[in-house]
């Protein structure tokens, strides 16, 4: 039985943590003013992803507009999987408006308000994953502070069409076997399949899923392909999509408040690099090496700032993670005063031991270059770096004769 666990309005359930009083049509920006996400109550007025803010107000005139912060939706998103990680190991979040760096596939659509996480829960008896179900909505509003609604059904299809009709606290279910019947009058706007796809069987008057059960298999795969293929299997309650387990994200962060705002780009330098220091002592507490770096910088005129590295190796040291956290702040553009930085060390591995050799051969004078050209990519980047090749030293036109090719350091 698979469980579809849904938090329909994730904006604005992330918002009240932040601030309590908030208007209940908001739409999350991006710098460029376009939709990141938005509430339910702007999601129902017909905003979505992706909108620039004038067709966005045009849709919804009372929303208001505030700068798209992803860490906290990421946050809240990590602890809840870490909570339905006690019931299941085979939980999947399905990518959100909040993972910026993702981008959903066609197929897939990003919602612009909601939350959805899959849960194997096993062969359980119907009144047994109801109870399951119960209890993983009570732990998730106790533990995360979310209020989920919960369908459950032989399928993703079939469990995400439940949770539509259910409400917190009280899951849903669809029985296996029952899902032609139950889900006939649905319409076919639900189903995962390109809007063009959806065009055209409003075209031919096919309106809800029953109209699609009654058809041939082989005349919707004439006419659509494998999309024809894939709505008569869900239409006649056959799901074959599987959960695609996420093991909760472990991160080591941290994060400091500065008075009055520092402008001085060498003043913000040197306490990135005693933060780069602190933070990784904090990894190599842990046992583990980073792989992934990332810096969060607020300002003083409410603007947020997110880059983020991935390293060749991962690391512990402080000076290498203090370089990398420079190289992402030359990055930045910013016009006022940095108030709150925040570092995230990611993609957490276990460290491998060497065995160092008593006595090292001294290093080559190549081998210092290629030292001083890793410490240069690190805090310049890697696109700042060429090498002249000769290519036809005799050519007539000298831009002939050579080319230049980017240094990668190794």
């Amino acid at each position: 039985m698979i469980a579809c666990v849904v938090i329909p309005d994730y904006v604005t359930t992330v918002e009240r943590k932040l601030a309590p009083t908030i208007n209940e049509a908001l739409l999350l920006l991006d710098p460029s003013a376009v939709v990141q996400g938005a509430s339910r109550a702007a999601a129902q007025s017909g905003v979505r992803c992706g909108m620039r803010l004038g067709k966005a107000q045009a849709l919804c005139p009372e929303a208001e507009g505030r700068m798209f912060d992803a860490r906290p939706y990421r946050e809240t998103a990590d602890a809840v999987l870490e909570q339905l990680a006690d019931f299941s190991d085979q939980v999947e979040l399905t990518p959100g408006f909040w993972d910026t760096r993702r981008k959903a596939s066609k197929r897939d659509k990003t919602h612009p308000a909601a939350a959805f996480f899959y849960l194997d829960s096993g062969r359980l008896e119907a009144n047994q994953s109801l109870k399951l179900a119960q209890q993983i909505g009570q732990d998730l509003s106790q533990h995360c502070q979310v209020w989920p609604v919960i369908g459950l059904g032989s399928g993703k299809f079939a469990a995400t069409a439940a949770a539509r009709s259910a409400k917190s606290n009280h899951p849903k279910m669809i029985p296996e076997g029952q899902e032609t019947k139950l889900l006939g009058s649905w319409p076919v706007t639900l189903l995962p399949v390109k809007a063009e796809v959806i065009r055209r069987l409003h075209l031919l008057g096919i309106r809800t899923l029953s109209q699609i059960a009654a058809l041939p298999r082989a005349a919707l795969v004439d006419q659509f392909g494998e999309a024809g293929r894939v709505m008569h299997q869900l239409a006649t309650g056959v799901d074959e999509r599987p959960i695609v387990p996420q093991p909760p994200r472990k991160v080591e962060r941290l994060t400091v408040h500065l008075e009055g705002g520092v402008e001085d780009r060498l003043q913000l330098e040197a306490i990135l690099h005693a933060l780069g220091a602190e933070l990784a002592h904090q990894v190599d507490g842990k046992g583990v090496a980073a792989r992934k770096l990332e810096l969060w910088i607020r300002t003083a005129d409410g603007s947020t700032f997110h880059k983020e590295t991935v390293l060749r190796q991962p690391t512990q040291e402080g000076s290498r993670f203090g370089r990398a956290f420079v190289r992402l702040l030359s990055k930045l553009t910013l016009a006022s005063g940095v108030l709150e930085i925040e570092m995230v060390a990611d993609d957490l591995q276990p460290v491998i031991w060497r065995q160092l050799e008593l006595f090292p051969k001294p290093a080559s004078a190549q081998e210092r270059l290629e030292g001083l050209l890793l410490s240069l990519t690190e805090r310049f980047g890697e696109d700042c770096f060429y090498r002249i090749r000769v290519i036809d030293a005799q050519h007539r036109l000298i831009e002939r004769r050579f080319q230049f090719e980017r240094v990668e350091a190794a």
